[in-house]
């Protein structure tokens, strides 16, 4: 009786306890349901807003990045016009400006939109593109998800301002500054030439350098790291145009990692649809012909600095050919490390030629609007070397036999020495400046510009000008 009873009240106490928990569970579980749904919530907000944070903070860059390259390629646009251009396109205004809406596979709605408004104005007024006046602008870089529920914006001030004029360093071809009658030669430490002795003319030329320098790397390394890039590995020449021809990305940058290795003749690219070739090196064999609409372009990879970055021509008769777009672009051949051509080479580049070093041999033309060389330009017989609008800058220059050097309108700029051999012909149509030594020998000849001006700064110097600096975009977040 006394079990009976026992077991009686532990079904009991079972059945209480039983009640209770339901009794709990029917008070806490409307609460975890809710605080769960107002977390997904929470995280669904949170990954929107940094959806459009990502889009802002992108767009800025890209436009940043932009200004940066306007040493490389404002092809003698003045800064308004390429200010107006961004995002190339046909057009005055480029593609760059305006509204532009996406959606992600899993439906989001992602909208950013980039315009300028008159500088410090609240409410915002907004300026019409194309600007027509040299002023600070602010730049607005607004994105949003899903019809501006979450939303960032950043503010950028930019200016468009021309350099001003007086001895200031300008890194763009044809903006000059005024220096004293009869300083068209200058030289830094000695010269067996007349010429005009300038004590500071060597730090000038080697920031000038040091400038397009950095230009060209960071515009190397923006077309690396592009997301429409291709990587054609081990391919060759005809599996690069295979490529080309397939891709609906304008322009088609095309990655060759180690050598490409090519002999005959190849066209590459449209004026309409040009193409960046990049490989680390670049070997062209005897009587190779290569045209290209776009850039060709040798990259130093970090892996292998010393032994990457090259474009070598080994033989004779060999042609490079590097055509702008019908947008005025590109139209470059640089080398990270160093070119070097033998006999009978003839290279055309309607825009910049780049290279670490360059050594040219025997009977060879070289035509470019401008021609930089970080280190030594060498030439032992019989080149010819042309720049229709821009500069000839290098750490050094020697040439030997019958060499010419043609700067139509531009400065010859050299950080060290200048050594011309037998028969060497220079003409500028700017400034001869070199930070060391000339040394003229053997009937060789030097001609300098009538127009009194150059492209460096030379505040300090005997023969500077002011020290007022330029305005140069002075990007100030707002």
């Amino acid at each position: 009786m006394n079990l009976l009873n026992l077991l009686k009240n532990e079904r009991g106490n079972v059945l209480t306890y039983v009640l209770l928990i339901l009794l709990v569970l029917m008070i806490t579980t409307p609460v975890i349901l809710a605080s769960s749904s107002t977390t997904q919530l929470s995280n669904v907000q949170t990954e929107y807003e940094k959806k459009a944070t990502d889009l802002a903070v992108s767009g800025m860059e890209a436009f940043m990045n932009y200004l940066q390259q306007y040493p490389v390629y404002g092809n003698g646009m003045d800064r308004k016009t390429y200010f107006n251009k961004y995002g190339e396109g046909s057009g005055t205004v480029g593609l760059g400006w305006g509204t532009k809406t996406i959606q992600l596979p899993e439906g989001t709605n992602l909208t950013f939109n980039q315009y300028v408004i008159v500088k410090d104005s609240n409410p915002e007024t907004t300026v019409t593109l194309p600007l027509t006046s040299d002023n600070d602008y602010d730049v607005i870089f607004m994105a949003s998800v899903n019809n501006s529920v979450h939303s960032k914006k950043i503010k950028y001030q930019i200016s468009t301002f021309e350099p001003a004029s007086g001895g200031t360093k300008v890194l763009t071809d044809g903006q000059k500054v005024a220096i004293p009658s009869g300083g068209n030669v200058l030289y830094g430490t000695g010269s067996n030439i007349s010429a005009i002795k300038n004590t500071t003319i060597k730090d000038a030329i080697a920031t000038y350098i040091d400038g397009i320098t950095s230009a060209t790397n960071k515009a190397v390394d923006g077309y690396l790291t592009n997301p429409t890039l291709i990587t054609c590995t081990a391919c060759t020449m005809a599996n690069i145009i295979t490529n080309i021809n397939s891709s609906a990305n304008n322009p088609v940058i095309i990655y060759r990692p180690g050598t490409l290795s090519f002999s005959g003749t190849f066209s590459i690219g449209t004026p309409a649809k040009p193409v960046i070739l990049i490989a680390d090196n670049i070997d062209i064999s005897d009587s190779s012909n290569l045209l290209i609409y776009g850039s060709l372009i040798a990259n130093k990879t970090s892996a292998n600095p010393s032994g990457t970055g090259t474009i070598i021509s080994r033989n004779n008769s060999s042609q490079l050919t590097i055509f702008q777009a019908t947008n005025g672009k590109y139209g470059d051949l640089w080398a990270e490390g160093n070119m070097d051509f033998e006999n009978q080479t003839n290279i055309t580049a309607d825009n910049s030629i780049y290279a670490n070093n360059f050594t040219i041999k025997n009977d060879s033309d070289i035509t470019s609007k401008s021609f930089t060389i970080n280190e030594k330009f060498y030439a032992p017989n019989k080149a010819n070397i042309t720049t229709n609008t821009g500069a000839l800058a290098a750490g050094e220059i020697e040439l030997k036999n019958d060499s010419i050097l043609n700067i139509k309108s531009g400065d010859v700029l050299v950080e060290n020495n200048l050594i011309a051999h037998n028969k060497i012909n220079i003409t500028a149509g700017g400034v001869i400046a070199v930070g060391a030594t000339i040394d003229f020998k053997n009937n060789s000849t030097i001609n300098a510009g009538t127009t009194g001006q150059t492209s460096l700064d030379l505040s300090g110097s005997a023969s500077g000008g002011g020290s007022t600096p330029p305005k140069d975009w002075t990007p100030i977040r707002q």
